[in-house]
């Protein structure tokens, strides 16, 4: 077995320059991670993490979710959220509130992302490539979606005689053949 030291690459010591850089960019990573455990106050960038995380809390962790479900509540619908900022975010369904405006044919959207992919239909930006064809597109969801075209992978199925489809829109277009009179 090989040791670590035999390695041709070689760990220094951290200088105190490096570890205050580094302290204070975990500071700073803290500070704007979104999504932070209520119990012991640890932040983290993605939520599937925290999720993870709250695992370790035990059954304490799910028990503190369940008591704060409603801080998180939609009082409009009655939907519960996992933080304050999905909250907000889906308020906007509510409100109707579209502050985010497209500069080259005005339409507005709720969210900042959502404008951003549809700028893109402005531009020639097609940042998804087939890896088969090379065809390009504009949203992850359509090529996975164009990607049945290469696996035969048929995940719609008519809930009348069970046969498959690549897309939903064939699937809905065929159940209209059995509500025929």
């Amino acid at each position: 077995m090989e040791s670590r030291a035999s390695n041709s690459k070689t760990v220094q010591p951290k200088t105190k320059a490096k570890q205050k850089q580094k302290s204070s960019s975990l500071s700073t990573k803290k500070r704007t991670s979104p999504f932070c455990c209520k119990l012991c106050g640890e932040s983290f960038c993605h939520r599937n993490s925290l999720m993870i995380h709250l695992k370790t809390h035990g059954d304490c962790a799910l028990q503190h979710i369940e008591t704060h479900k409603e801080d998180n509540l939609c009082h409009v619908c009655g939907k519960t959220f996992t933080t304050k900022t999905h909250l907000k975010r889906h308020m906007l369904i509510h409100t109707g509130q579209k502050p985010h405006c497209c500069k080259e044919c005005g339409r507005r959207f709720a969210r900042g992302e959502c404008l951003r992919v549809h700028m893109r239909i402005h531009t020639v930006e097609r940042p998804y490539t087939c890896g088969v064809c090379e065809k390009g597109f504009r949203q992850r969801s359509n090529l996975i979606t164009h990607m049945r075209k290469h696996t035969g992978e048929k995940p719609y199925c008519c809930g009348i005689c069970s046969r498959p489809f690549a897309y939903k829109k064939d699937m809905l277009r065929h159940t209209q053949i059995h509500t025929k009179t």
